[in-house]
């Protein structure tokens, strides 16, 4: 987590690959579904 001097949180962060990401709404929109459907192609072959 990213905190202000308050810690409040500001931003999610995730290490990727030995970078650094923030993820946000936008980014993470139907992330769930997109996994499913991968996960679902992946049992079928």
């Amino acid at each position: 987590m990213l905190e202000d001097d308050d810690r409040e949180a500001i931003e999610e962060l995730y290490l990727v690959d030995d970078d650094i990401v923030i993820l946000n709404d936008e980014l993470m929109a139907d992330l769930d579904k997109d996994l499913d459907d991968f996960l679902d192609k992946l049992l079928k072959e």
